[in-house]
């Protein structure tokens, strides 16, 4: 993800290549895309629980129309921050009480919010 691509000489042109790559995906020259296919079994160890944002009422601050997005396809839920301090939201409850690590993937996201 790019948040600022800077010029390093003084011109009002720039030629950018990107390379880049994705664990399950498959590139298809013929529509000049990736497609991603779904992780087969679990997606975590024997164990642990897991809570995913697709399935969870998600919520955000500020709640504008198109704030929040479900990407089905990667399989995540997107928060289009456009300052810092806006948030998002995930509630989960536990089954019986709980004790030792807890873990977060946020897609290493962290310039614009906070995990409480």
């Amino acid at each position: 993800m790019i948040d600022d691509l800077a010029f390093r000489e003084r011109s009002e042109n720039m030629a950018v290549q990107t390379l880049w790559q994705t664990r399950g995906g498959r590139w298809q020259p013929d529509r000049d895309r990736v497609l991603l296919t779904p992780r087969q079994g679990p997606r975590v160890p024997a164990g642990w629980t897991e809570f995913r944002a697709l399935e969870a009422t998600c919520t955000a601050q500020p709640a504008a129309p198109g704030r929040l997005a479900r990407l089905t396809g990667v399989g995540i839920v997107l928060l289009r921050a456009q300052d810092r301090g806006e948030w998002l939201e995930m509630p989960f409850e536990l089954e019986k009480p709980f004790a030792g690590e807890a873990y977060l993937d946020t897609v290493r996201y962290v310039d614009r919010g906070v995990v409480r």
